[in-house]
């Protein structure tokens, strides 16, 4: 009886917690967009917040999901997830005069809109839409209500700029424009420092250098990409596999003399 009672107290007069779950997906629905077909999903979100700020917050959120981030420019940023071949793009513009973020997903460089990938994406953009109109962010709410505070440390930057890839053996960086001589002489007292001998001078582009203890050995490039960027870029790895690899390669050579 007790419980029947509540069921109908409940539909009359719905806990806050309810009315606040109601509101919540009301605004998602109405703000959100997701084009499965073409895996696509977008928002709009309030005016007065900045494409940095939003940047910085995809970014910081993004990581706690295991994606990381490279960012190449202050509208786009590419996400990456390095257990597997996952990745989005994700845009900050202006449409119909209303700031939006949106996201294009793909497994590789395709996207199966019937992969668990794809319902993946799915969830994990529901879940992020969800978590703007919680936080207030979402166009047509509030707009004083504060925004959520954003991690300004150190190691949040080098989140925001670096891209670490183990598998083949990779680190990368965005670079200040001018940081060009400044990041080589870097690199080449953080290898002093961790026993590692320089083979080739530290103006050399690339610069490599060994440590011949523990076998391994770190070769870095400074340059720009296709859009004007500063880049540094560290290979690591094996010595001993490369010089398995140039033996091997040799024999290879003189069987076939």
């Amino acid at each position: 009886m007790a419980s029947w009672f509540s069921t109908i107290t409940n539909w009359i007069m719905p806990s806050e917690e309810a009315i606040k779950n109601d509101y919540i997906e009301s605004v998602v629905s109405r703000q959100t967009k997701e084009v499965k077909e073409e895996g696509l999903w977008s928002g709009f979100i309030r005016s007065d917040i900045s494409r940095e700020y939003m940047r910085r917050f995809a970014i910081n959120y993004m990581k706690e999901k295991g994606f990381q981030a490279i960012c190449t420019g202050p509208q786009a940023i590419t996400f990456q997830q390095a257990i597997s071949k996952r990745r989005f793009a994700a845009l900050i513009t202006t449409e119909a005069k209303k700031r939006q973020v949106r996201f294009e997903y793909y497994e590789g460089d395709t996207i199966d809109i019937e992969s668990p990938t794809a319902m993946f994406f799915q969830i994990l953009f529901m879940e992020f839409g969800l978590h703007l109109a919680e936080k207030n962010m979402l166009f047509g709410q509030s707009n004083q209500t504060p925004l959520p505070s954003l991690p300004a440390s150190v190691s949040s930057f080098a989140d925001e700029n670096s891209f670490l890839d183990i598998d083949h053996g990779y680190w990368l960086s965005f670079l200040r424009p001018d940081a060009a001589k400044l990041s080589r002489k870097t690199v080449a007292r953080y290898c002093t420092q961790n026993n590692f001998k320089a083979v080739d001078e530290v103006k050399s582009d690339p610069f490599r250098a060994t440590n011949s203890d523990l076998h391994l050995f770190v070769e870095s490039t400074v340059g720009l990409n296709s859009n004007e960027e500063l880049l540094i870029k560290i290979i690591f790895g094996s010595t001993s596999s490369t010089a398995s690899s140039s033996s091997s390669t040799s024999s290879t050579a003189s069987s076939s003399s």
